[in-house]
């Protein structure tokens, strides 16, 4: 059934975002892939702790969709900068 298989592998991509985040011991494991990186300050860790590089100008706790929305974009492009494309991918 695709419904399952697609549970499956957002399961799988859920435990591998939780692998890479327990290596700041600060950051609280993610459930919910839509809900928990949606302000951006989450995947912007992930994007540090993969990249090895701090990304500047990541709001750390926003509080508006307008600063979420540009914590996701600043992720986006720093993605871009290092040449990975991900297609129809946006901040919205």
């Amino acid at each position: 059934c695709f419904v399952s298989y697609f549970q499956q592998q957002l399961q799988a991509y859920v435990a591998w975002v939780n692998s890479q985040l327990k290596k700041k011991p600060t950051v609280k494991p993610v459930q919910d892939l839509r809900q928990d990186l949606r302000d951006g300050v989450t995947l912007a860790l992930l994007i540090e702790i993969v990249a090895g590089e701090k990304l500047s100008g990541i709001e750390a706790n926003p509080t508006s969709q307008q600063e979420m929305r540009e914590n996701v974009e600043k992720v986006l492009q720093f993605v871009a900068s290092k040449k990975i494309r991900m297609h129809q991918t946006s901040a919205k």
